[in-house]
């Protein structure tokens, strides 16, 4: 699953952002990182989305700069937590990045993982 890649969709009206991988796998189950983000997961367990809700706030991105994401990295981390490290690049005038760092418990005992993910354009 390394080096997969994720598409972005980001809708301006309800400021939400969905990661999804370009690769097509049979979804199984949704398990929260946050209040705010959620990371869907297919049948192998495997990481196959994540949905940011009030992604400007989260991202600390303004909306308009949210529908402009050119590139950048998801990176994954699934033991007794969630780690979710997520790199934007923003194609603007000045060539925009931003990172964050999200952790949640893993409460459910999804079975260990690491993985990365380059995001790019469909």
């Amino acid at each position: 699953m390394d080096n997969d890649i994720m598409i972005p969709h980001y809708d301006i009206e309800v400021d939400a952002l969905a990661l999804d991988t370009k690769r097509k796998y049979k979804y199984e189950v949704s398990k929260r990182v946050t209040n705010l983000v959620v990371i869907d997961l297919s049948d192998k367990n495997l990481p196959i989305s994540v949905e940011i809700l009030d992604a400007s706030k989260v991202l600390n991105i303004k909306k308009n700069l949210l529908e402009n994401i050119e590139g950048g990295k998801v990176a994954i981390k699934i033991n007794d937590k969630i780690e979710l490290s997520i790199s934007l690049v923003i194609s603007n005038d000045n060539n925009y990045s931003q990172s964050v760092n999200l952790v949640g418990d893993n409460e459910t005992h999804i079975p260990d993982i690491e993985t990365e993910f380059a995001i790019a354009l469909a």
